[in-house]
């Protein structure tokens, strides 16, 4: 699962959650390698454009992954 926000000037326009980075491209309307590179690489420079939106991509844990992973790490350390 992904988050993916976009910010212009500290007002959240978007910010929802997808399965896949494929998702966020069509939702956004940018193509997969913008989006790819945006979630491994954000950009930090500063612009002279006002309006230029911030865009986060985030990798979330799923929640039946945590779980399973929890449950994985008790089973590993002995505990009830």
């Amino acid at each position: 699962m992904y988050n993916c926000k976009v910010i212009v000037n500290g007002d959240t326009l978007y910010d929802d959650n997808h399965t896949t980075l494929k998702t966020i491209a069509f939702n956004l309307g940018l193509p997969y390698s913008r989006v790819a590179d945006i979630h491994t690489r954000p950009t930090i420079k500063k612009t002279k454009f006002i309006y230029e939106p911030k865009i986060i991509i985030t990798k979330i844990e799923d929640n039946k992954n945590l779980t399973n992973n929890i449950d994985a790490e008790k089973g590993e350390k002995g505990e009830c």
